[in-house]
């Protein structure tokens, strides 16, 4: 699915030393998002997206 939505595979892996641990990595180049999909202890699952700043283009910062 994340194929279809234009990210590119960056790593896999299912098992380490025999148990679960499975760890899917992506990321789209014309958006610069990241994602990180792995099992974690009784059965959890951690999903981590990074992205680019995310403020509309007309939008500006101010100083803090």
């Amino acid at each position: 699915m994340l194929e279809q939505q234009g990210f590119k595979i960056d790593g896999y892996r299912e098992s380490v030393n025999g148990k679960v641990d499975t760890v899917l990595d992506a990321s789209q180049a014309s958006s610069r998002y990241l994602i990180t999909v792995e099992t974690t202890k009784g059965g959890l699952l951690l999903f981590l997206v990074k992205t680019p700043c995310l403020m509309p283009p007309a939008a500006t910062e101010t100083p803090r």
